[in-house]
């Protein structure tokens, strides 16, 4: 009877951890297709709302290159894109102390 509780609770983290992959695999091909644009190819589009993306350590930021800090961010900022349900980031400001917000947008068409 034991070996068979055993077998069920290693089936349930086996379909768990196949859940947990999956999911993680969605969301990353739904962030990469996350498009960076400018405010005046999204006319059309419509307004999902902001994003205020900051690097949780100030001093970690300091120590990153501009390239990878930036890179960070548009990563972050696409991951809460797809949260709230849109397609298009806008960088609304310049990155200040590792923080930069981003317009999300909704597009029908990639431009």
């Amino acid at each position: 009877m034991k070996s068979k509780k055993a077998l069920c609770g290693l089936a349930a983290v086996y379909a768990m951890v196949n859940f947990g992959a999956c999911a993680l695999m969605d969301s990353q091909e739904a962030e990469s297709r996350v498009r960076v644009a400018t405010a005046a190819s999204v006319r059309d589009c419509v307004d999902a709302g902001t994003t205020r993306i900051s690097i949780l350590d100030k001093a970690d930021a300091l120590h990153h290159s501009q390239d990878d800090l930036s890179s960070e961010l548009l990563r972050l900022a696409r991951r809460s894109a797809v949260e709230l349900g849109g397609n298009t980031i806008v960088p609304v400001t310049e990155i200040v102390d590792g923080v930069q917000t981003f317009a999300v947008y909704r597009c029908r068409h990639r431009h």
